[in-house]
Formats: C-alpha cells, structure tokens, sequence
C-alpha cells in the first residue's frame, strides 16, 4: 500500500513543463543570421582593405584605418551572436522534447491513475476484512490483498515511470538552461566587449523581470479597479491615471529590454490616453451643464420682460437683468426636478440603490448622466439656436467622455484577458504564484479556448522584441 500511496503523491506533482519553444527557436534563428550577416560584412571588409593601395585619397585611407579597427570587434559580436544562436536552439529543442514528454507523462497518468485508486480501496478492504473460518477454504485477507495488489502492479509501475519521465524531461531543461546560460556568459567573457549603460541596465531588467512584471499586473489591477470606480467616484479619476502611468512605464521597461511584450505597451497607452480624454470630456461636459443654466436663466428672464412700447422696449434690458435671479432660480428647480432621486447638481449622486448606479454606468461618468438628465427632462428657458448648440456640444461631450472610458477600460480588459484564458504565473525569488486560466476548463469549451489562447500568444509574442537587444 505504500508504494502505491507514493506513486499516487508522485503522479499528482505530474504537470505541463512551461515554454515557448517556438518563440526561443525564432530568436535562435535571428540571432543565427546575424551572425551570418556580420561575417559577410567582415569579410567585405577585409577584401576591401586588401585593396587599399588602389585608393590613394585622404578620405579613403582614414576609412581604411577605421575599418581595421572595426572588424576585430565585429568578429567578437559575430562570435557572441554565433554562441547565442547555436545555445538557443539547442534548448529550443530540448524544452519541445520535455514539453512533448510530460504530455506523454501526462496522458498515461491519466489512463492508469483511476484504477490504481480503484485497487488501492479495493486492497484496504481486503486488509481490513474479518479472519476466514476454519470451514472457510476461501483466500484469506492477505492472500486476496496480493493478488490485489499483483493485478494493481502494472497500472502503479505505469504511475512510475509516467513520473520518472516527466522528472527527467524537468531536469533536462533546466540542466540545458544552465549550459546555455554559462556558454553565454564565458563567450561574453572571453571576447572582451564591454556593455554600454543601456546593456546593464537591460541585463538588471532581466534579471529582476519576475518582480517587475509582478508589480506592472498589481498596478494594471489597481489602474484597473480605480478606473472602474472612477466613474463613480470622479476624484480617483487622477489616481486611476497616475497608477496607469506607472503601469505604463513599467510595460515600457520590459518590451524594450526584451522582456515584454510592445502589445502591452499599445494597450498601456491606449488606457492612459483614454482616461485622460475621458476626464477632460467630463469636465466640459461639467462646464456645458452650467452655460446652459447660465443661457436659460438670461433667455427666461429676457422672454419674461417683454413689454409693449418704445420705452418698454429700451427698459427691456434693465427689467431682464432684475429678473434674472427669479428666472435662474426656476432654472435650477427645472434642473433639479428632472434629475432622479440622490442625484445632485453637484457632486456625486447617492447610490443607494440600482438606479442611479445604472444611469452612471450607461452614461459614462456622474457628470454625463446629470447632464443627460438635464438635456431630456428640462423646459424651463430652453430652446433658440444657442441652446440647440449647448444640447448637441453637452451630447457630443458626454458620448465622447462615456467611449473614452469605455475604451479605456476595454484596453485593460484586454491585457489582463490573456491571463484569465492562458493563465499566469508570477517568480518573484523564491516565491512563486500560478494563476490557472480557463483553458484547463474540461472538454470542448476548454479546448475552444485553448486554440484561442495559443493563437493571441503567437500574437502577444510575436511583438516582444527588445529595442536594446
């Protein structure tokens, strides 16, 4: 029972070994036909020098004289790209042979494991059943747990090597992880090229890239949440942008170090921008709210005064002037009338219940909903050319802040949707964080989102590559 009990613990730590081993291959490739390139221009170089007696101008001699100090340093880069090259590949294809072995582990893990459990509670009934009889010529409880155990034994050696399997192909890419990573690191060594700030600041990125991505998606979250209640709430308005220009710069950190992805970066910016265009949408949706109360106020009071006469007629003016206060008070009762229950003119509505936080939500922001308030449910002064404006430029304010958020939220969305399909995990030293992602999901709705997963990482990656590199 206990080899058993241990091939069954084993068989549980039997999971899918992570990687990109074709992404890796065609950064192999490229770094393979650079090389190729610069040993063509190296030799180009050297045919040109050796044809140097033909050429006798100042000009030329000084490029001469340049060219022989770049070639040495152009054969030390061709040696780097060579070594980078020929070390990727290698463990390209050693993760797809791993990759290709813990599925096998995987799937035979999964053949044999119910009936091992099914034998394992079949053997500790049997162990624990009552002693036979003397009439009872019958096995008895230790004879019918060996046979148990004896028909058991090929499903549980199955277990075995499921999980030896998968143990070595583990060990394999880590073993070749670390040849390539040392290979890497006496080529760069041993050609003498120093790397330039901008290099060490890279290799500090891609050294420390577990816990800067980790911080980057815990301030896209935040970003995200703030964003979400920003609508509400319009003061975090400011927040939700400060901590989307974080996230933004981080994106930007990784993507031209070569350690994210410029897909990222796209939607980074698309969520900072949009905010931005958002509040400021708001905001003169805000502004058109009180010209409009001021316009009424003036056009009410200027209606009101109308008088018969010449005199009335010169007076007119003054008369309105002296309504005015009357007329923009009935204005902000109209307005206030037509707004719904806990909705003020200033300020933020009182959520108390569904409907308010639903006219928010469809309008895009508090501002945008008291204005469409306004603009459906007002009468009071309104009408004439200049409130017509007021109407369609308050309207076109409102729809613009209300898309902005919208597509600011949409370009989180769709940053963090990979992760919720694909899953995600997070190093940070020794601390290590798996979110699992919906393609794990059983049968023909996981396999969906799995095709559709692998394709937007083809997507997502075929943008990472660094600036620096």
């Amino acid at each position: 029972m206990s080899d058993i009990s241990a091939a069954l613990a084993n068989a549980e730590e039997i999971e899918t070994i992570p990687g990109d081993a074709e992404g890796i291959r065609s950064h192999a490739h490229k770094y393979s036909d650079m090389a190729i390139l610069v040993t063509r221009a190296v030799q180009d170089l050297k045919i040109i020098n050796a044809d140097r007696e033909r050429y006798i101008a100042d000009s030329t001699d000084a490029m001469f004289d340049k060219s022989e100090d770049v070639v040495p340093q152009l054969e030390k880069i061709q040696g780097r790209y060579e070594v980078a090259g020929s070390e990727l590949a290698a463990f390209a294809q050693v993760l797809a042979d791993a990759q290709a072995d813990a599925r096998t582990a995987i799937s035979t893990r999964d053949t044999n494991i119910d009936d091992v459990r099914r034998y394992q509670g079949q053997i500790a009934e049997a162990e624990d059943a009552p002693a036979p009889t003397p009439d009872d010529d019958g096995p008895t409880p230790q004879q019918q747990a060996g046979r148990l155990e004896a028909a058991a034994e090929p499903h549980v050696q199955a277990l075995r090597d499921a999980h030896t399997l998968w143990r070595e192909a583990r060990q394999a890419v880590e073993d070749r992880a670390r040849t390539a990573e040392d290979r890497l690191n006496e080529a760069m060594d041993a050609d003498g090229l120093t790397d330039s700030t901008w290099d060490k600041f890279a290799n500090w990125v891609s050294d420390n890239a577990g816990w800067i991505q980790a911080l980057k998606d815990v301030l896209s979250l935040i970003a995200t949440a703030l964003a979400v209640l920003s609508l509400f709430f319009p003061g975090l308005l400011l927040l939700a942008a400060i901590f989307a220009g974080l996230t933004l710069l981080l994106s930007v950190t990784l993507a031209s170090t070569g350690n994210g992805s410029w897909l990222d970066v796209a939607l980074d910016t698309v969520a900072l921008l949009t905010l931005g265009v958002g509040a400021a949408a708001g905001g003169l949706v805000k502004g058109v709210t009180s010209a409009l109360r001021f316009t009424r106020s003036s056009r009410a009071a200027w209606t009101a005064a109308a008088k018969p006469g010449v005199f009335a007629r010169l007076t007119r003016p003054v008369r309105a002037a002296f309504r005015y206060g009357d007329e923009a008070a009935k204005v902000s009762d109209d307005f206030a009338r037509a707004l719904p229950r806990g909705m003020p003119l200033t300020g933020r509505p009182a959520y108390l219940g569904t409907g308010n936080i639903s006219r928010v939500w469809q309008a895009g922001g508090t501002d945008s909903a008291v204005f469409r308030a306004i603009a459906n449910g007002t009468s009071h002064g309104a009408g004439g050319l200049v409130d017509d404006g007021l109407r369609g430029l308050g309207s076109f304010f409102s729809g613009s802040a209300a898309a902005m958020n919208w597509a600011g939220l949409g370009a989180f969305g769709i940053g963090w949707h990979d992760d919720v399909v694909n899953g995600k995990d997070w190093s940070v030293g020794d601390a290590e964080l798996s979110l699992p992602g919906f393609r794990d999901l059983p049968g023909p709705v996981g396999d969906g989102l799995g095709s559709y997963g692998d394709w937007w990482k083809s997507v997502d990656g075929a943008t990472v590559e660094g600036v620096g590199n």
